[in-house]
């Protein structure tokens, strides 16, 4: 049966099962990353056509590294958009 927006309800139910999934399971959460991926695989079969999500996981730098990025972006912001100069009268 379509609801408000058109959606049948067995396709909203398979999403909020597969949102509830992620916000329990998620690695930067305490999740399993293992398990993680491996339940968005069973997850994504359904929501995505038989397609499985494509899992990426990112690092931030740390120590030097930290600060060498912070710093270039620093510098790339000052250079594009410098502060005016105070007008004298």
């Amino acid at each position: 049966m379509p609801t408000r927006h058109g959606v049948d309800d067995s396709r909203e139910a398979l999403r909020r099962e597969r949102r509830r999934f992620i916000r329990d399971n998620h690695p930067d959460r305490g999740g399993d990353p293992e398990a993680f991926i491996v339940g968005l695989r069973q997850h994504g079969s359904t929501a995505n056509g038989g397609q499985s999500p494509r899992v990426v996981f990112y690092r931030r730098p740390r120590g030097v590294r930290r600060l060498v990025v912070a710093a270039r972006h620093l510098i790339n912001r000052t250079l594009r958009h410098p502060k005016p100069h105070p007008r004298v009268r």
